[in-house]
């Protein structure tokens, strides 16, 4: 075993560094970082200085708000492709306002191509780590809100 370092993965939107476990440390012929794989499991994200509802405000044309996902997935982390489905929390903001409740949407796009969509972010709060009845894993998230653009679902006509 090794202490994990500090990494930094991303720095204002340049690509800085990769966690390495020892198997692929060695692999790659780099020295481990200490993590558990190459996928960081406590991820920390600066965020911005705006208010939850200054994002939803700034809706003028037809957006999705989606306030929580279910069953959060990286199924090609080579690609770092992420799905989600929206559940509950999930409105239509037109004109700065809530219009409607959404059924629930599905969510698979590549993750940095998300982060080049970002139109505004909430301060980083902490997001609770991930449960699984009842036992919690250590893996934390301290992310932002985000207010993306041009964002599609799967199986739907939308495209906000």
């Amino acid at each position: 075993g090794r202490a994990r370092d500090r990494l930094t993965i991303l720095d204002r939107g340049i690509f800085r560094s990769v966690p390495y476990d020892g198997m692929t440390a060695k692999k790659a012929q780099v020295n481990s970082t200490g993590h558990t794989g190459s996928i960081p499991l406590c991820l920390v994200m600066s965020g911005g200085n705006e208010s939850f509802d200054d994002l939803v405000a700034r809706s003028i044309e037809p957006t999705i708000v989606a306030t929580f996902f279910n069953y959060p997935s990286m199924p090609d982390a080579r690609e770092g492709v992420f799905t989600a489905t929206t559940r509950h929390g999930t409105f239509l903001v037109e004109g700065g306002r809530y219009r409607a409740v959404c059924p629930p949407l599905r969510l698979r796009m590549r993750s940095f191509d998300a982060l080049t969509r970002i139109d505004g972010m909430t301060p980083s709060r902490l997001i609770r780590g991930q449960e699984n009845y009842g036992m919690f894993y250590p893996k934390s998230l301290v992310v932002p809100a985000m207010r993306l653009h041009n964002v599609e679902f799967v199986g739907s006509n939308l495209s906000m």
